[in-house]
């Protein structure tokens, strides 16, 4: 048995629910529903984690859903935004194969852990601070993206671009500390 299903595993859940949702509506460019659905998935992400925690409700499944839910928000969001507006928003090409090609790494290295050295969950599956860290600068950049289609500013522009230049030195940063906690294990 994997666990029950807690508080915490259904605000996650909750999480990978609002994904497609959030998706829809970046294709559809109603930039107001995707700023509210993004917040609620960014507090869903802080808040199951804070559930788990302090109130004893870690389980395996939520423990392996937590990333993937993580990555599904992060991947199908900038997915969608390059997909669609990649003009408008100046996202270039190479921020979201980065985004895409770290995400996936820590997945499928994380995957590889559990199956090859682990009968449960290991170290390698638990957030690095930086890992933390970056998910929550990915979603702050996403809702700068979204808040740039609705109010085109220069100001935002400059925003933009220098929470992107801190997103992908976080990511660069928590990419190198799952690394070295994979061949640590």
């Amino acid at each position: 048995m994997i666990g029950p299903i807690t508080y915490a595993t259904c605000l996650t859940l909750l999480r990978c629910g609002l994904v497609p949702f959030i998706i829809y509506s970046i294709l559809q460019g109603v930039w107001l529903l995707v700023i509210v659905l993004m917040v609620a998935a960014g507090l869903t992400d802080f808040f199951d984690g804070f559930v788990a925690r302090h109130f004893s409700q870690e389980t395996t499944f939520g423990a392996l859903l937590d990333p993937v839910a993580d990555k599904a928000l992060l991947l199908g969001s900038y997915g969608a935004l390059w997909y669609g507006y990649e003009q408008q928003l100046s996202i270039p090409g190479f921020f979201c194969v980065i985004a895409f090609l770290r995400e996936s790494c820590i997945l499928i290295g994380a995957c590889l852990l559990l199956r090859y050295r682990y009968a449960g969950i290991g170290k390698s599956l638990m957030p690095t601070t930086w890992g933390k860290r970056a998910t929550a600068m990915h979603i702050i950049l996403l809702l700068l993206l979204c808040a740039h289609m609705l109010v085109n500013s220069k100001l935002l522009t400059i925003v933009v671009g220098a929470i992107m230049v801190l997103v992908l030195m976080s990511m660069g940063i928590s990419f190198v500390q799952y690394v070295h906690r994979g061949l640590e294990e």
